[in-house]
């Protein structure tokens, strides 16, 4: 049994309490009790409380007695109670309440401070875990001289897209062309109707029974991974010719993060006819921070964007959930959508992308960086650009290929490789 030595001068609700009871009974003798409120179960009892809550005799007897606390909670169970607040410095009660009541699913036990959490976060903590649950919560008391506003959710109107294979009866069709009866006849083993469908001598067959049964296997297995391949979610890779002659105009931003600016991405924008601002971003700057450097370096804004992912990115100790570029490529959306900046925003990666089979894919986290630009393209469309996937190592070609998506601006998922975009 665990056990634990309470910080305490006397064991309450045991004999110690003795020597003081008398004294207390007087004390309460002059005091005036008022009906509760609120029902209150009775920790002397383990039943609600009567009349006797209002007598000092109960309260010497709570001071002395033992504290029936199983019961109560018990009590309140069977009176359809299924939610538990504790309201108190720590999450005793509330452990004890799950010890009492132990798999029963439909209860909630919640303690509005706990020991290891500061008392705000414990107490929001609280709340949101009783909204979440279905209990009322008058958040207007808690959001109460913070200065918070309502805001209008977006104007547009939502869009729900199911994704799941919807069922049917229909048979799965008979394969296409003259070849049915052979395999049907292959697949029964059947060398006379083999033969037929041959339009041969059964007995110039008989050396092919023994690989009647392998056949038979093999286009067994065929049918299954030629089924399963046509459930199967993938993506495809079409080949696109933007207009190779196209050259940039006016101020474009590169960002980058760390690592500094990337000069061969500077020079090729540069020599394809863009200005070119750059600016390295560090992994703890917020987006008010940066929203400042952005208005002190824009002017009017930009004609684009380009955030160059860092290569081989991985998360940082303090955030292993997000890596530092994609949390610099959040940021910085959020930056030039609070600053009201002009600039649509495109993410530059490497190898982040198989666009061919066999290709390897060395940037992996780079995923989380298309993944957020796909839901940025879906919120604000006027504000993003597109994802650009680069090979690790860039020849002239595919610089040009850079150039040539980014002055077109209507592909937003490209992957620029050597044989082509």
């Amino acid at each position: 049994v665990r056990t634990r030595r309470l910080t305490v001068s006397h064991a309450f609700h045991s004999p110690l309490m003795a020597p003081m009871l008398d004294e207390f009974r007087t004390i309460l003798h002059g005091l005036t009790f008022a009906t509760p409120l609120l029902p209150v179960v009775s920790n002397v009892t383990g039943a609600l409380a009567g009349d006797e809550i209002r007598t000092a005799d109960y309260w010497v007897r709570h001071v002395r007695e033992a504290v029936r606390y199983a019961d109560g909670i018990t009590a309140l169970r069977e009176a359809g109670v299924d939610t538990f607040l504790e309201v108190g410095p720590q999450s005793v009660l509330t452990a004890m309440a799950a010890d009492v009541l132990p798999g029963d699913d439909a209860v909630l036990a919640v303690a509005v401070q706990r020991r290891d959490r500061p008392e705000a976060h414990a107490l929001l903590y609280a709340l949101a875990e009783l909204h979440v649950h279905g209990m009322p919560v008058t958040w207007q008391s808690w959001f109460a001289d913070t200065g918070a506003r309502r805001v209008d959710l977006p104007t547009y109107a939502f869009q729900h897209q199911r994704y799941w294979p919807e069922g049917t009866a229909e048979k799965r069709a008979a394969p296409d062309g003259g070849d049915v009866g052979f395999w049907t006849a292959v697949e029964r083993g059947d060398l006379a109707a083999l033969a037929a469908e041959l339009g041969d001598d059964p007995d110039a067959l008989d050396t092919l029974g023994p690989a009647l049964p392998v056949l038979s296997r093999w286009r067994r297995h065929r049918s299954r991974d030629t089924a399963l391949d046509g459930w199967s979610y993938r993506i495809g890779w079409e080949p696109v010719r933007p207009n190779p002659k196209t050259r940039l105009s006016g101020r474009w931003l590169i960002v980058t993060v760390d690592s500094g600016a990337d000069a061969g991405v500077a020079k090729t924008l540069t020599q394809a006819g863009a200005r070119v601002d750059t600016l390295t971003l560090s992994s703890t700057l917020d987006r008010a921070d940066l929203g400042e450097r952005l208005r002190r370096i824009s002017g009017d804004g930009w004609a684009g964007v380009l955030c160059v992912l860092p290569r081989q990115d991985r998360p940082p100790a303090h955030t292993p959930a997000l890596p530092a570029g994609t949390a610099a490529l959040l940021t910085l959306v959020r930056a030039l959508t609070d600053t009201g900046l002009a600039g649509r925003v495109w993410a530059l990666s490497r190898t982040a992308m198989p666009v061919t089979a066999g290709e390897r894919v060395d940037d992996v986290w780079a995923a989380l960086a298309w993944g957020l630009g796909r839901v940025v393209a879906l919120e604000q469309p006027d504000r993003w650009g597109g994802l650009v996937d680069l090979p690790a190592r860039a020849d002239r070609g595919t610089r040009a290929g850079l150039v040539a998506v980014l002055a077109d601006g209507t592909l937003d998922q490209v992957a620029v490789r050597r044989s082509g975009i």
